[in-house]
């Protein structure tokens, strides 16, 4: 299986990555409708294979009107470090605004 069919299977329904700067983060909740509870639109701001991927993020539904617009995403970034026959995962989820709105999304 490939690393997107990967991440369709461990994080949601289905999924639209291009691995590359500027490249699709499209992940979708309900595939059916690619337009509510899905990242439709964001892409990929870093990546380099295996060590690093840097994507912006929406969050679900609930909270687009605070933080789904073009300049209010967040941004995760995942870095992969190998540790023998392991890999450890690390995971920051930059961007949140200090705001009660905000502190409800987070």
């Amino acid at each position: 299986m490939d690393r997107i069919g990967r991440v369709a299977q461990w994080f949601t329904h289905a999924a639209e990555i291009e691995p590359r700067v500027g490249g699709k983060y499209e992940v979708y909740f309900n595939p059916a409708d690619k337009d509510t509870m899905s990242t439709k639109g964001c892409k990929v701001l870093k990546i380099e294979i295996p060590k690093v991927l840097v994507f912006d993020l929406k969050d679900p539904d609930q909270f687009a009107e605070l933080m789904n617009q073009p300049n209010e995403l967040t941004v995760v970034e995942v870095t992969f470090t190998a540790h023998g026959k392991n890999t450890k995962v690390s995971l920051k989820h930059n961007g949140w605004k200090d705001s009660e709105g905000w502190s409800a999304a987070k």
